[in-house]
């Protein structure tokens, strides 16, 4: 008898950790701001905001600007956010000695499960 009730608590511990690891669902990812093709001054400020959200636990979120031909990001920036389901997010960057430059914006949110979403948008430095 003993025996049945150790495998009947073994049984239930599983079955209440099994909802997350079964979770194939990426986070969801609304970039506000910047929109693709957006243009910006020089010294100008390339605000980042947005909403990542998700069935279970969010992460990390990343957000990362890169020139466009360039080898290494100008702005990488990540974190875990305290909220697990509903994370907005807000970055801002001053865009000097950036004139001429084609911009990619990413941001990018993972989930406990290593489910993985982008967004991005191009931006120009005139």
């Amino acid at each position: 008898m003993k025996n049945y009730w150790i495998v009947a608590l073994i049984a239930l511990s599983l079955a209440g950790c099994t909802k997350e690891n079964n979770d194939v669902t990426a986070p969801g990812i609304i970039l506000a701001s910047p929109t693709s093709n957006q243009h910006y001054t020089e010294g100008s400020v390339l605000e980042i905001t947005g909403t990542v959200s998700e069935n279970h636990s969010i992460r990390e979120v990343t957000i990362t600007i890169t020139e466009q031909g360039a080898a290494n990001a100008l702005v990488t920036r990540s974190y875990e956010p305290e909220e697990k389901e509903k994370h907005e997010f807000y970055e801002s960057y001053v865009l000097y000695s950036l004139s001429g430059a084609h911009l990619k914006v990413e941001v990018t949110a993972k989930d406990a499960n290593g489910n993985k979403t982008i967004a991005s948008a191009d931006v120009f430095v005139d």
